[in-house]
């Protein structure tokens, strides 16, 4: 929902922007193209979880830079294309994990589900973009915190990268679980950081 609501205010941000229109949406969705290469690369290299953190991040740090340029179009085009590019990284992350925390029989619905629910949240971007016409300003701060609240929810969800499709729920309930929150994926492992890793128990198995 957040990355939906950002991506799209981005682009129906484009009437606030000085510049010409079309120019500036050339330009962001040329940013797109890296962004994605970038991603499916450190998604399948460094793990979904961590990618998504550091790129959401990243695209709060570039949309909070627009504030001292505001009024200077080419770096406010810049700044929210590279800000977007990050967003759409981090998207390919998201997409990966979907398919691969949800148990086979679920995975086309839950993939159905979170799109719906993600596009229904864009409805409120309007309205974000609009109180840009007293305060350009403004819509910038918002998807600012939207960046935020990605990074923080993005960094909650387990990694997935290297773990085998689950076939039931009860195989989907058990991800994440010998995880801890400061945990990265290396060398083809999730490696917890401050603690050692704790195996699924036969009795937990049998509680889930």
């Amino acid at each position: 929902m957040l990355g939906n609501m950002f991506y799209v205010g981005i682009e129906f941000n484009l009437h606030n922007m000085t510049g010409n229109t079309f120019v500036n949406f050339f330009i962001l969705a040329v940013f797109e193209i890296p962004g994605s290469i970038i991603g499916s690369y450190c998604t399948d290299k460094f793990g979904r979880r961590l990618t998504s953190a550091v790129f959401g991040i990243l695209s709060a740090a570039c949309i909070i830079l627009t504030i001292p340029f505001i009024y200077n179009k080419w770096a406010i085009v810049a700044l929210c294309g590279i800000s977007k590019s990050f967003i759409g990284g981090l998207f390919i992350g998201i997409y990966k994990q979907i398919g691969e925390l949800f148990p086979t029989p679920l995975r086309a619905t839950a993939y159905g589900i979170s799109g719906i629910v993600g596009f229904a949240s864009t409805v409120a971007v309007p309205s974000i973009t609009a109180l840009g016409a007293t305060d350009p300003r403004i819509t910038y701060y918002f998807l600012f915190g939207f960046s935020l609240l990605i990074t923080l929810f993005s960094s909650l969800v387990p990694e997935t990268l290297g773990l085998p499709y689950p076939q039931t729920i009860r195989e989907a309930l058990l991800i994440g679980k010998d995880q801890s929150y400061f945990s990265v994926y290396y060398k083809g492992k999730v490696r917890n950081l401050f603690k050692p890793v704790i195996k699924n128990s036969d009795q937990e198995m049998k509680a889930v």
